[in-house]
C-alpha cells in the first residue's frame, strides 16, 4: 500500500498535468491549425498527452517537493511511472519518424487509426522497457535457479 504523502503527490501530480495539458492543448490549437488535415500534426496534437500526464509525478515529486520517497512500494510505483514516462516518450518519437516516413511517401490514412498504431507502439515499447527492467533487476543466483528448474 502507498504511503499518504504518495496519495498527495498523485492529486497535486493530477492538477499539474491538467494545468500544462490545457496550455499545451490551446498552444497547439492556435499555432496548429492543420492538425485535422493530416495524421502528422495530429498525432503531435493527441501523442504528448500521455508524456504530459506521467510527467507531472515526476514535476511535483523532484522539482516542487523534493522530498525523498521512503517506502518501499511508493519507489515500486515511482520507478514503473519511470518506466512509462521514458517509454511514452520514447514511443511518441518512434512513432513520430514512422509517420513522416509514410507521410514523405504519400501514404494517407485515417486520424484515429494513427492515434491508434502511436498508443499501440507506446504499449509495445513499455513492454519492451519492462522486461529489460525486469532482467536487470534479478541478480545472478535467481538468473542460474530460474535456468536449473
Amino acid at each position: 500500500m502507498v504511503s499518504e504523502y504518495y496519495k498527495n503527490a498523485t492529486g497535486w501530480a493530477m492538477v499539474i498535468a491538467f494545468i500544462i495539458g490545457f496550455f499545451y492543448l490551446g498552444v497547439n490549437l492556435l499555432f496548429n491549425p492543420a492538425f485535422l488535415r493530416a495524421p502528422l500534426p495530429y498525432w503531435v496534437l493527441i501523442g504528448p498527452l500521455l508524456f504530459i500526464s506521467q510527467s507531472s509525478l515526476f514535476i511535483y515529486l523532484h522539482l516542487i517537493s523534493r522530498t525523498e520517497l521512503t517506502d518501499e512500494e511508493d519507489k515500486k510505483k515511482s520507478h514503473e511511472n519511470f518506466l512509462m514516462l521514458v517509454s511514452s516518450f520514447s514511443g511518441f518519437f518512434i512513432w513520430l519518424l514512422v509517420l513522416g516516413i509514410l507521410t514523405l511517401g504519400h501514404m494517407n490514412f485515417n486520424f484515429y487509426l494513427s492515434i491508434f498504431c502511436g498508443f499501440a507502439v507506446i504499449y509495445i515499447v513499455s513492454k519492451i522497457f519492462r522486461v529489460i527492467d525486469g532482467k536487470r533487476n534479478l541478480e545472478p543466483s535467481d538468473r542460474f535457479r530460474d535456468v536449473l528448474k
